[in-house]
């Protein structure tokens, strides 16, 4: 049934764009706001003269600026908004935005840029960003998306746990299976009553409890429709589209001709949750997407960049390198360099290197997990890998084509096992070559147990599906951004 199964495609960019284009617009604003207040502005008031400071920080400045909430994690939209994070992330990130500014400011035209006008637009830009996205989800309010979920209990609690998690403003009204409607308990009036024809205002998604759901109301499919027009559901969302009758079939295709939305879950998941859902992948999502990745103009510019970037990295590295190697040598006379087999590219080992970060003979009794608050971490190691410079040395893997900057981070063979015995398509990921960062990195961090593993692979699987020039790019300034939070 096509229908359920819309045209695949890349879900994350039009948001983050859209986002990101009115950052650039409002800062632009704020920068010429600046120049007419700054008091050190002895310019013309002109950003068309190429040969004047004027026009670098008319155009740039705003652009690192935008640039630099990308660091944040804040272009989505909020169920809750919450004021404070926000804030801290809008200050955080283009702050930094500002920092690079005037280092890039200081090498075109060695000087430092005006004072005035980046502290005038810096304040400006952070006010009018904050007040643009409370307005923004002011906005979403009025008119809240609605989705109600077709399948088991269990299912439909991970789902709505993800929605609270997320803080994604979309909000699940209850669960329909076998003819019977479960809503969940807030609306529990809206359902007994026959005149109601609006959710209430104040609905929201209720984060996961034991039995989010009320009893269930007989509901026959052939109301389903009616009952979704009534409760302004927006999409309907299918937990096993295979398992459906012929009669649920044509129901559906009713609700579709009159404009509701059907969409299966991992189509859902990685629309609004920018991951793969592990448990609905099966042979077949192997066939469908493994060309995803295999565009050679894709591979032969990843290929360049990351060629080009490992050497700018090692050269920007190369004054502190030194004092690393001593350090680690200096706290208990060990090796400097630690390396482990790991499973690259086609399952094909190879050896990754890394500065030392745990006491000699870490790993004794075996291969064990990575843990957050590891034990063996010496002092040392701890800032090494917060601040990730324990990964120079895989430098030398990308260059030498072992790894790429952004992919799957290699596992251990012996981990790999232990995983696969659990989580049957683990493998899929090695489909392309492993990473310095990625896609799961950014959005999970660290994973010490079977479930972790889990969840770092829906990550994965997304990436490996929409791999892209601009992903791989977004990646990169996510994966700096934590590198600045000391986030691992």
């Amino acid at each position: 049934m096509k229908i359920l199964t819309p045209p695949q495609r890349s879900f994350w960019h039009f948001n983050r764009i859209l986002f990101f284009l009115t950052d650039f617009t409002l800062f632009f604003g704020c920068v010429l706001v600046a120049f007419r207040l700054s008091p050190s502005n002895h310019h013309p008031w002109s950003i068309h003269a190429s040969e004047s400071p004027v026009y670098l920080q008319a155009t740039f400045l705003p652009l690192c600026l935008a640039l630099g909430l990308q660091l944040s994690n804040i272009q989505k939209l909020q169920a809750k908004f919450k004021r404070t994070d926000t804030l801290v992330r809008i200050i955080f990130g283009s702050g930094l935005g500002a920092v690079f500014f005037i280092v890039f400011h200081a090498f075109v035209h060695y000087q430092l840029a005006g004072r005035y006008i980046i502290i005038i637009s810096w304040l400006l830009g952070v006010m009018v960003t904050f007040l643009a996205r409370a307005l923004l989800w002011r906005l979403n309010h009025l008119r809240p998306r609605v989705i109600l979920f077709w399948g088991n209990e269990n299912i439909a609690q991970e789902c709505m746990k993800n929605l609270h998690k997320s803080n994604t403003p979309i909000y699940l009204i209850g669960r329909f299976e076998n003819d019977r409607i479960y809503p969940i308990s807030r609306l529990r009036l809206f359902f007994s009553d026959p005149s109601a024809t609006k959710i209430p205002q104040e609905f929201q998604t209720p984060p996961p409890e034991l039995s989010p759901f009320d009893p269930p109301q007989p509901t026959s499919i052939n109301d389903l429709a009616q009952l979704c027009i009534k409760l302004q559901v927006e999409s309907l969302i299918l937990a096993n589209p295979h398992r459906l009758t012929d009669l649920e079939k044509r129901e559906l295709t009713l609700l579709i001709s009159k404009g509701l939305k059907v969409h299966t879950l991992n189509y859902f998941y990685e629309r609004e949750f920018e991951r793969i859902h592990v448990s609905s992948v099966s042979d077949s999502w192997l066939w469908d997407h493994e060309a995803t990745t295999k565009s050679p103009y894709y591979l032969g510019a990843k290929r360049l960049i990351d060629i080009s970037l490992s050497l700018i990295a090692l050269v920007i590295l190369t004054p502190i390198i030194p004092f690393i190697v001593l350090l680690i040598w200096s706290q208990d006379r060990g090796p400097i360099l630690y390396r482990q087999k790991r499973v690259g590219q086609y399952d094909i080992p190879f050896w990754i290197y890394k500065f030392r970060t745990m006491r000699v003979n870490a790993e004794s009794n075996g291969a064990q997990w990575a843990q957050r608050n590891d034990q063996r971490v010496t002092v040392l190691g701890k800032w090494l890998r917060k601040s990730r410079l324990d990964e120079v040395p895989q430098f030398y893997n990308i260059l030498r084509g072992d790894m790429s900057f952004i992919g799957p981070r290699p596992e251990r063979e012996e981990l790999l096992k232990q995983i696969e015995s659990e989580i049957p398509y683990f493998r899929f990921r090695n489909l392309i070559k492993p990473g310095l960062s990625g896609w799961a990195q950014i959005n999970y961090g660290y994973g010490s147990n079977i479930d972790d593993a889990k969840m770092k692979l829906s990550y994965d699987l997304y990436y490996l599906k929409h791999a892209n020039l601009a992903l791989d790019l977004l990646i990169v300034l996510r994966t700096f951004g934590a590198m600045m939070r000391g986030a691992r």
